[in-house]
């Protein structure tokens, strides 16, 4: 899995797939293909996710 912290502070903070994907303006199925790893998030859907999820550093969540 990729995308692992992220979906651990989702949860810590109260978010689903099915709640956080329409902040972004995407499905929960697309939200759910990103944060696996099948296909790779915009950069105004990172800087959305690091907003609602007080996440400082970008680099430290989404990058490799």
């Amino acid at each position: 899995m990729k995308h692992e912290n992220v979906k651990r502070l989702m949860a810590e903070r109260g978010y689903s797939y099915r709640k956080l994907a329409p902040l972004l303006g995407i499905t929960w199925k697309a939200l759910y293909l990103k944060l696996n790893g099948h296909t790779e998030f915009k950069y105004s859907e990172v800087i959305k996710i690091c907003r609602i999820l007080s996440i400082d550093n970008p680099r430290d969540w989404f990058s490799e």
